[in-house]
């Protein structure tokens, strides 16, 4: 019989996004986010492939998040103005918004622009993270 789950995908993320975000990208490694999850190491790989995948799944989910906080911006402004809505105030809100987010979660907003590991098939992310070839 098959043991249990003691962990998902999302909690292995948001452990990996926790890390990154207290200790940096050098310190994100499988062991410390399986230490913050609460399981050893090699049943992270259940899950994640490896570093890499993570580090595309933390990307994902940071752009994920940061296109759900634009989103809502812009629908609250379409929502609350009667009539034509004002796109200098949106932008404006929209960038706010954005300041906002880069200040509340700096290691993986810069992440986003970065460039990540060649990607794989998707592992059920809803962003398609593109992928820079690094130079060696």
């Amino acid at each position: 019989m098959p043991t249990p789950d003691r962990t998902s995908l999302d909690d292995i993320v948001r452990a990996g996004r926790a890390i990154l975000e207290a200790d940096g990208l050098p310190k994100l490694t499988m062991q410390a986010v399986a230490e913050r999850v609460g399981v050893r190491a090699p049943s992270l790989y259940k899950r994640v492939k490896n570093r890499d995948d993570l580090i595309r799944l933390i990307v994902a989910s940071t752009a994920d998040e940061l296109s759900d906080r634009l989103n809502a911006v812009e629908t609250a402004a379409h929502h609350t103005i009667e009539v034509q809505p004002d796109a200098r105030a949106t932008l404006i809100a929209l960038a706010h918004a954005l300041r906002g987010f880069a200040h509340q979660y700096p290691a993986a907003f810069a992440l986003i622009f970065a460039a990540v590991p060649a990607s794989t098939p998707s592992t059920g992310s809803r962003s398609n993270v593109r992928s820079t070839p690094s130079c060696g």
